[in-house]
């Protein structure tokens, strides 16, 4: 038995109605469809939390299991409710497994992928209108373009970049989308420097990258 498997049913049984029987056991337990999201708001020094059955450290996703019987609540990875067959039971009594369950535990991290690169950039947007006072009501524009289309025009987004730069605020790792359906957002596009261009080409997608580069001379 891989320590893995045996430290998960070391303490999937200790915490559990039934102490003998780990196949049983498991049926006191399901998913209610929490996901904790590890990185968030958590330092950079800081350790992320292991796996609560097998102990699997530095977890970035955690999940809810409780116990039906003793309420007792376990933060346990992905793969071992996956692994050992652990039941999604909804909000709505709805109830999952196999393949059907994963999809949903597969959709659920990537929601919450996409709502923390969501708060990641208005919680810089946030540190920037505070340094930036001059600035604010331009700054206070680009987080409603934020939160109205999850993402900003091309002239918005070059100004941010250069404010923060300028205001020595690190936003590397800051995934930023790029709006141009408008044909005022094409315009602006179009009305780029190379320069300026380079600047902001990194938060284009593919397709946009396909689209202008050549226009800029840039060549892959």
């Amino acid at each position: 038995m891989n320590k893995w498997l045996a430290n998960a049913k070391k303490n999937l049984l200790s915490n559990s109605n039934e102490k003998e029987d780990f196949n049983k056991a498991k049926t006191e337990w399901h998913f209610d469809g929490t996901v904790i999201d590890n990185n968030d708001g958590m330092e950079i020094d800081e350790e992320r939390p292991s796996c609560e059955l097998c102990e699997h450290e530095d977890l970035r996703w955690q999940f809810i299991i409780i116990n039906k019987y003793t309420s007792i609540s376990l933060r346990v990875g992905s793969t071992c409710i996956k692994q050992f067959d652990i039941v999604l039971i909804e909000k709505s009594g709805y109830r999952s497994t196999g393949e059907e369950r994963n999809r949903k535990i597969d959709k659920s991290i990537y929601d919450k992928h996409k709502e923390a690169i969501f708060n990641n950039v208005l919680e810089a947007l946030r540190t920037l209108w505070r340094k930036d006072k001059e600035k604010r009501t331009i700054i206070e524009e680009a987080a409603k373009q934020w939160k109205g289309k999850n993402a900003f025009s091309p002239n918005m987004l070059f100004f941010l970049i250069h404010r923060f730069e300028t205001n020595k605020i690190n936003y590397n790792q800051l995934k930023f989308k790029i709006s141009i359906r408008s044909e005022k957002h094409k315009n602006q596009f179009e009305e780029f420097t190379e320069q300026k261009y380079l600047k902001i080409r990194s938060y284009l997608s593919d397709n946009q990258r396909n689209r202008y580069d050549s226009l800029f001379g840039v060549w892959k």
